[in-house]
């Protein structure tokens, strides 16, 4: 009922992770009112902190490409749902999505306030998009960049495929909102890339980690550098013998550059 309230009242507040799944769950059983707009009252707020020895009041120089590329997923996320495509932001457009550092003692705190970045998305209701494909866009978006689902599935399952002794817990709750996340994605283009997008900037982050280094977002520990390490390490390909019958002109062999053996052109 209070949710009929809500939806008749011409807004829909979200001010929390249940307030956003809570509206997920009335859109996909179509009971979304038409031209019931999305209001985002303090929530989301992205926020990552790493932990180091060396995160001394200052930020290293080693980290600097992957704030970039975290920089670079919120930039492309406002693009994406504002103008409908990937484009340069303004400046004015930056100043509403850039990352703010907060300097401590062992550890560095990155965050932005998405609440006004989501708002501006609803008002401008993405150019061309039908009612129905803004309210699942704006919705998926929020689920992506304003929860840890997304980047706490990727290290589980990285972990799962390299078989790591490592896992993030979740309860049966947050997996299925990860499920539901997965789910919009499959069938929204623009959260798809979002998705991505995340996970992208995640992997660049904990590939910068040093052994010591732990990265947090909000209260969960996402990874340390220890682990980080063997979620991106690469398995090495076996080299194959293969035998090439034929009539050849050698033009120059080279020794000495591999072992047991001669490089020949």
């Amino acid at each position: 009922m209070d949710s009929l309230i809500e939806l008749m009242s011409g807004y829909f507040e979200i001010r929390n992770e249940e307030d956003l799944f809570r509206a997920i769950e009335i859109f996909k059983a179509n009971e979304w009112v038409q031209d019931c707009k999305i209001r985002f009252v303090g929530w989301p707020h992205y926020e990552i902190r790493i932990k180091g020895t060396d995160f001394k009041g200052g930020v290293p120089t080693r980290i600097m490409p992957a704030l970039l590329e975290l920089q670079n997923s919120i930039n492309k996320a406002y693009s994406r749902a504002v103008y409908g495509k990937q484009k340069r932001l303004s400046a004015e457009d930056k100043k509403k999505t850039e990352l703010i550092v907060h300097l401590e003692e062992g550890s560095t705190l990155f965050g932005v306030d998405l609440t006004e970045v989501l708002n501006r998305v609803v008002d401008k209701a993405m150019g061309k998009l039908t009612g129905p494909q803004i309210v699942i866009t704006i919705l998926g978006l929020a689920a992506v960049v304003g929860t840890t689902y997304v980047k706490v599935a990727d290290i589980n399952s990285r972990a799962i495929e390299k078989e790591i002794d490592f896992r993030i817990l979740q309860t049966e709750e947050e997996t299925k909102r990860y499920e539901k996340i997965v789910e919009i994605a499959k069938q929204n283009t623009f959260v798809n890339e979002q998705l991505a997008d995340t996970i992208k900037a995640q992997s660049t982050l904990i590939a910068k980690l040093d052994e010591d280094d732990e990265v947090y977002e909000k209260d969960t520990l996402l990874v340390n550098g220890r682990v980080s390490k063997k979620l991106l390490k690469e398995e090495k390909v076996p080299k194959l013998q293969t035998r090439l019958d034929g009539n050849y002109i050698i033009l120059s062999v080279d020794s000495g550059e591999v072992q047991d053996g001669y490089r020949a052109k």
